[in-house]
């Protein structure tokens, strides 16, 4: 990996990315502090409920966002102010209409889901309209380079999300403190974003904007309406075949299994389609960064999953509480998925950079074209491990089929992503065996994680050591010259 450098982001990527994984961390940290509380103030029913609704909800979240944002991200400095005026029009009106599709699609399941789901479907129906025109303006923060405030962001939202939340399930509210949660995190995240915004856009209409928007968003409608199936169409069927208790475990396994997807990943996705955009016509820069973000991440989900996975009884256990035990292997059926998923969203990125949206149709098109017949059939024969295991194999495919696009689009090495990674994770892999080996199951929960977690986490720095150091310390050398603004 010696011909490739940290050149191809540059500076002022480079600090990007850390502003935003600092205030992803921080959000995080607060979002999972108040996860585990919530799981032990509330029962897993109330998560599955919420959950069923929402999952109905966001299939119906494409008409709602024709990839609006992305277009406002990807368009001139020139036209910023045209497109986004724009762009908050449509988005609103759009909004509206869905949710009054919202309303009657929730008149239609009642007989099928009860009183307590459709409530639930359409209150976060409204707090997604109420929060729609915000969508655009953290568009305007990623366009900008504006990652403190991005980041400032992630904390206020997870703040405002925790503190209402904990609040008011201890006031009793149970499943409700949930909703109200989503409500206080979009209000207060909201009102925010568009307060550090200068300068600051209202609704209008161009004609000719409208037409590039509404063009941008028929091409990757399909992309999007897929991605929503695709990520939530297992809630509902799951939901549809058990219990809400049973849907409460999927839901946290699945939400487990997406931490590095929503704190990892999206701080170098966020910062590559400005990145990717900007370089598009330049394929050897970009192929080089392109590369080294999906190093990045490898290098980061492999352990990450290896380790827990091998312990998540013990994780679970003194985290969540015994109520949630069930949550184990279901959370072993979603690796997979838990690891190939933000290499998903990168080259999503680079395919909407270059222009190419039907790159993206085409692939979660062949993905749905599996996992529509599969998650139901998986579901009825093996229940909650069959659809988690259906979700890893149709990420899979599209992980397959996404590579091979890219590789069109940029030059990608694929052995030097993934198995400098592969090879280290078995090394941690082997070093826990032996030591569990050795220490027996008699111990306890905290001291097998001590014993067994930390040299497994050494082991696996010290297999990709030995694989790519000279290649991590020029990399961790030219990412300390971008931070500080000079090159080594």
């Amino acid at each position: 990996m010696s011909g490739q450098t940290i050149d191809g982001i540059g500076p002022r990527a480079v600090r990007s990315v850390l502003w935003m994984s600092s205030g992803s961390y921080a959000g995080f940290a607060v979002s999972f502090v108040a996860g585990v509380i919530l799981a032990r103030l509330l029962e897993p029913a109330h998560f599955g409920v919420v959950a069923l609704a929402y999952a109905i909800l966001a299939l119906t979240n494409a008409f709602a966002s024709w990839d609006l944002d992305a277009h406002v991200i990807a368009s001139g400095e020139q036209d910023e102010k045209v497109i986004a005026s724009t762009a908050l029009a449509m988005k609103t009106m759009a909004s509206g209409a869905v949710f009054l599709l919202d309303v009657v699609l929730a008149l239609v399941i009642m007989p099928v889901y009860g009183r307590t789901v459709v409530l639930c479907l359409v209150a976060l129906g409204f707090i997604r309209l109420a929060a729609a025109p915000f969508s655009i303006y953290k568009a305007l923060l990623l366009k900008r380079f504006m990652m403190k405030q991005r980041a400032a962001l992630l904390l206020i939202s997870a703040l405002a999300w925790a503190s209402s939340a904990i609040g008011t399930a201890l006031l009793g509210c149970g499943l409700w403190s949930l909703v109200i949660a989503q409500a206080a995190g979009a209000l207060v995240g909201g009102t925010y974003v568009v307060l550090v915004q200068k300068p600051r856009y209202l609704p209008a209409w161009d004609r000719v904007a409208a037409k590039g928007l509404w063009d941008f968003g028929r091409r990757s409608f399909g992309s999007s309406l897929l991605k929503d199936i695709l990520n939530h169409a297992d809630d509902v069927v799951v939901g549809s075949l058990v219990s809400a208790g049973v849907l409460g475990l999927y839901s946290r396994s699945r939400r487990i299994a997406e931490l590095l997807e929503v704190v990892v990943a999206p701080p170098i996705a966020n910062t590559a389609l400005p990145v990717f955009a900007v370089l598009r016509d330049r394929k050897e820069e970009l192929s080089r960064s392109v590369e080294l973000v999906l190093c990045m991440i490898t290098r980061i989900t492999v352990p990450f999953f290896v380790i827990t996975g091998l312990l998540a009884p013990e994780i679970v256990g003194v985290i969540y509480g015994d109520k949630w035990l069930g949550v184990v292997p279901i959370y072993r059926a979603l690796m997979l998925y838990g690891m190939l998923s933000p290499l998903l969203e990168i080259c999503r990125h680079l395919v909407y950079a270059k222009g190419y949206p039907g790159l993206t149709l085409r692939i979660r098109l062949i993905q749905a074209l599996f996992f529509l017949p599969g998650i139901g059939l998986f579901a009825y024969l093996w229940s909650v491990i069959g659809a988690a295991a259906c979700i890893g194999v149709s990420v899979l495919i599209g992980t397959v089929l996404s590579f091979a696009a890219v590789s069109k689009l940029a030059d990608i090495g694929t052995g030097r992503v993934i198995l400098p990674p592969v090879l280290a994770g078995m090394t941690a892999a082997a070093m826990f065996f032996l030591l569990d080996f050795w220490l027996g199951p008699d111990c306890s929960r905290l001291l097998r994680l001590a014993c067994l977690g930390v040299p497994a986490a050494l082991a696996y720095g010290m297999g990709l050591w030995v694989i790519e150091g000279k290649w991590l310390m020029k990399n961790g050398r030219a990412a300390v010259a971008d931070w500080r603004g000079r090159r080594p």
